[in-house]
């Protein structure tokens, strides 16, 4: 095997590598996100709401609350798994809709209670960017191995 073709195998295997490093954790979001939406529904209460801060002093909603399943109670601050429309008010006005002690819709996955949401579904342009990931990486991988493994005759000289 000569260098071009190791170079151009490895840049393949980086480009499968990098599309699926990048794409894998976007779908296991996205499939929690759908599978959210045939979730057990049960009644819950907000605990905490409050309005938080990053390091870079980018500001997010926080939602506590807390439910009941099969006589156990849980906890979760889990808005959505994708976005929704605590993204398109501002974190206070959408922490302001969730007072201490209001009951609240409480989604839980019924195998396994501790997992819970209150926005189930997937409400972002997360599947949109799997696509386009994914595309990118199949034309990188295809173009790689048909510049350098598919060889095209010469044209010949007139």
């Amino acid at each position: 095997m000569n260098i071009s073709k190791l170079i151009a195998l490895v840049a393949i295997v980086g480009t499968l590598n990098f599309g699926y490093s990048f794409a894998a954790p976007l779908i296991d979001v996205s499939w929690a996100a759908y599978k959210s939406t045939q979730w057990k529904q049960t009644a819950g209460a907000v605990v905490r709401a409050a309005v938080e801060q990053t390091r870079k002093g980018i500001q997010y909603p926080v939602v506590e609350y807390s439910y009941v399943v099969s006589g156990q109670e849980y906890q979760s601050s889990r808005i959505s798994f994708t976005g929704g429309d605590h993204e398109k008010v501002s974190p206070q006005e959408f922490a302001s809709h969730y007072a201490v002690k209001k009951p609240v819709n409480v989604f839980f996955n019924p195998a396994e209670p501790s997992q819970a949401v209150l926005i189930p579904g997937l409400h972002s342009m997360i599947p949109l960017v799997i696509l386009i990931v994914g595309f990118l990486t199949i034309v990188g991988v295809l173009s790689a191995f048909f510049k350098v493994f598919v060889r095209s005759k010469p044209m010949e000289k007139r």
